[in-house]
């Protein structure tokens, strides 16, 4: 089963830019590789996502990703994922440890 984004653009109003973003976004694409797929800035994404937030009545990507699958129907199966770029694992930040003193 795949997320209905025409019900999700639908519902928030979406342009098309702004759906693909989201359809990125619940497939877990970090704001730079929706940037890439895209042929955009990340500020440009970034500016995409805070339009989105607003819209769906979001506090954040995650609250986003529940509603929008919510709104589509997908409760179980799989997501359709074609044409998602995914990061190289190298390219992820490694996560720093606070040293404490």
């Amino acid at each position: 089963m795949s997320i209905n984004f025409e019900g999700v653009s639908g519902q928030w109003n979406l342009t098309q830019m702004e759906c693909e973003v989201v359809r990125m976004l619940v497939a877990g694409s970090p704001n730079s590789a929706i940037a890439r797929a895209l042929s955009r800035s990340v500020k440009t994404v970034e500016a995409h996502i805070t339009k989105i937030l607003k819209k769906a009545e979001c506090q954040n990507r995650v609250e986003l990703i529940v509603k929008a699958m919510a709104f589509s129907g997908h409760t179980s199966g799989t997501l359709d994922l074609r044409g998602v770029v995914f990061p190289d694992t190298q390219e992820l930040e490694q996560p720093r440890l606070m040293q404490m003193a």
